[in-house]
């Protein structure tokens, strides 16, 4: 009897052990994360270990993550689809607008996508487009192609200027403060990241209170940690004036402004990320507080009775 209660035992034992085994899916087995792949889709994820969708690379790229992450487009490149079509200029408005023979900005297709076509006719003068939205420390991201001989440039808060030219391509050439890359009048990029005139082109910056923190020129790093000069604060040059409806405080927030007014130039995809200020603008009150206390923050003695 012992025996056989024993044998019951053992019996419920490996009965037990091999359910359980059944319930535990291989680790190789994939259909668990199979199972998850529609909702990894949905948040804009993919599988794991697979390469991400190409942000950067002109059409296959993924507008609604971009978004998820905080991102915001001036300028989407998504054609609209539908009765009803969006405004590609309703984010935008150009600099000199009682000269609307100077605006030579317009949105072609091409591809399958929206382009933003600065084209300007021979012996003419074109003019700027400034972003109706005005922004303090944030990330911005911005896909251009220039023809030879052409210059354009993109404006952080509409004040600090990153070159855009026609700088051919070469690896053993140091590129200067006049080009493709350069912080106007500050700082010339590291490298020559330039995959030359004719080609779609991604620039990529970040700028912190005063400090342009990093930019990226076709993926390569070009500036870090670049301070602008308090003497350039206000503008690194033909910035954004009062007479252009913008503040020449260097401590308000300011707009993106593309240049048009050098020569031809096209834009896709311009989006912007706004980030936490750990550096706040100075408002007129805390300009004030900051006077009493003195220059270097300390209160100034008080006078004698």
């Amino acid at each position: 009897m012992k025996d056989l209660a024993i044998s019951v035992v053992l019996c419920f034992c490996v009965s037990w052990a091999s359910a359980q085994e059944e319930k535990k899916a291989p680790e190789s087995d994939p259909a668990p994360v199979e199972k998850e792949y529609p909702r990894l889709k949905r948040e804009g994820r993919d599988l794991p270990g697979a390469a991400q969708p190409a942000v950067e690379d002109g059409k296959a790229k993924n507008h609604e993550t971009m978004e998820k992450q905080g991102w915001s487009y001036l300028f989407d490149s998504r054609p609209s689809r539908g009765k009803h079509k969006a405004d590609p200029f309703a984010l935008w408005r150009v600099r000199n607008p009682d000269e609307p023979a100077r605006n030579f900005w317009k949105v072609i297709e091409e591809g399958g996508e929206l382009i933003l076509r600065n084209e300007i006719a021979k012996d003419a003068r074109g003019t700027d487009l400034i972003s109706r939205q005005k922004f303090w420390d944030f990330e911005l991201h911005v896909e251009f192609r220039v023809p030879p001989q052409s210059n354009s440039g993109v404006y952080l808060r509409g004040r600090y200027e990153i070159q855009i030219t026609s700088l051919t391509p070469g690896k053993g050439t140091k590129p200067g403060m006049g080009d493709l890359g350069a912080i106007y009048n500050v700082r010339e990029p590291l490298v020559n990241a330039s995959k030359g005139p004719g080609e779609w082109q991604v620039l990529d910056a970040t700028i912190r209170g005063f400090r342009i923190t990093g930019v990226r020129l076709n993926g390569e790093l070009i500036h870090a940690s670049v301070e602008i000069p308090e003497n350039k604060n206000g503008g690194t040059g033909s910035q954004l004036a009062a007479a252009d409806d913008a503040s020449e405080d260097p401590n308000a927030p300011g707009p993106i402004f593309l240049q048009g007014d050098h020569g031809n130039v096209d834009f896709r995809n311009v989006r912007v990320r706004p980030r936490p200020s750990f550096l706040r603008p100075l408002t007129p009150e805390r300009e004030q507080i900051r006077r009493l206390k003195g220059v270097e923050g300390e209160e100034k003695p008080k006078a004698a009775k």
